[in-house]
């Protein structure tokens, strides 16, 4: 939804996917599954105990932290573009 709304304002396909160019590259450069595949880092993260809070095995991007997030970015992202687009007209 982020992605997609990232396009929707700004009418650039670039911006969307540089956001998820960014998000998985530096996920696995930190040592965060990418959509549950087990790939090469540079930092080795462990977890004690697979479960919603930290995304288990599918990885960060399953958690809830991660989805608060997204919703918080979305909300932030929607009243930047509807202010923007305010001050344009």
């Amino acid at each position: 939804m982020v992605l997609g709304i990232s396009y929707v304002y700004t009418k650039n396909l670039w911006l969307p996917i540089g956001m998820h160019l960014s998000w998985n590259l530096f996920q696995s450069l930190l040592g965060f599954n990418v959509s549950g595949g087990d790939n090469y880092s540079l930092i080795v993260i462990t977890m004690k105990d697979a479960n919603r809070i930290n995304g288990g095995t599918f990885g960060l991007e399953g958690s809830y932290y991660i989805t608060l997030a997204a919703i918080i970015l979305l909300i932030g992202q929607a009243l930047y573009h509807q202010r923007n687009k305010a001050i344009e007209a």
